[in-house]
C-alpha cells in the first residue's frame, strides 16, 4: 500500500482481485541497440527499503532503478523507461532529462550511473508487460540512444479488479453521498 494509500486496497488485496504482478529478472543479454557509448547493468523493481523484488501488488509503491556505465565521456546523461503492455503500447514513463535539466549529469568513461523512479505501481489488467530501458546523452529535444533494451523486465498479471480500461490509478480518496438541498439550489442558479 502506497504512502497516500487507495481506501479500496484493503479490500482488493484479500480478495481475487489483488492485482499480483510476478517479475522475472533482468537478464543483461537481451537484445538491444544504440550507439554504444553506454551500457544498462541493471534494471529491478524494488521495495521502500531497497530489496529487490520478485512479486508487486498493483497500488503499491515501488522504485525502479537502473543502473549503467559509461564506456565514454558522456555529457548530459539521460535515462528513461517506458512500460508496455503485450501489444507494445506504452503505458507509461519517465526519463530524467527534467531532474538534471539545471545541470545536465557528466559521466567520464568507466563511472557509474543510477536512476530511481519512485511511484505507485498502477493496477494492470490481466496479461503480459515489459519495461524497456534507455541511456542517452542530450537533452529531450535532441539525443543520442546509446542503449536502448525492449523487454528489459517482462512481468505478469495474474488478477486485477481492472476490466474496462488500460491500467487502473490507486485512488487518494472515492466518495459517494447525498448532496445538501442548498448545495444543488446553489448549482442550478
Amino acid at each position: 500500500r502506497g504512502p497516500a494509500g487507495d481506501q479500496r486496497l484493503r479490500y482488493i488485496n484479500t480478495s481475487p482481485l489483488r492485482n499480483d504482478l510476478e517479475l522475472k529478472p533482468f537478464d543483461p543479454s537481451v537484445a538491444s541497440f544504440g550507439k554504444g557509448g553506454a551500457s544498462v547493468t541493471d534494471v529491478a523493481l524494488e521495495d521502500e527499503a531497497g530489496n529487490r523484488l520478485a512479486w508487486v501488488v498493483g497500488g503499491e509503491t515501488v522504485t525502479l532503478t537502473i543502473r549503467a556505465v559509461a564506456d565514454r565521456e558522456l555529457r548530459g546523461a539521460i535515462i528513461g523507461f517506458f512500460v508496455r503492455d503485450r501489444l507494445g503500447q506504452n503505458l507509461f514513463g519517465d526519463n530524467t532529462v527534467l531532474a538534471s535539466a539545471d545541470e545536465p549529469l557528466r559521466v567520464a568513461p568507466g563511472e557509474a550511473i543510477e536512476a530511481r523512479f519512485v511511484f505507485d505501481m498502477p493496477v494492470l489488467p490481466i496479461g503480459d508487460y515489459s519495461i524497456n530501458v534507455a541511456i542517452a546523452e542530450g537533452n529531450q529535444a535532441e539525443h543520442v540512444a546509446h542503449q536502448w533494451i525492449h523487454d528489459a523486465l517482462i512481468f505478469k498479471s495474474h488478477a486485477s479488479s481492472v476490466t474496462h480500461s488500460l491500467i487502473g490509478i490507486p485512488m487518494r480518496e472515492i466518495a459517494i453521498g447525498l448532496a445538501a438541498a442548498e448545495d444543488l439550489k446553489e448549482q442550478s442558479e
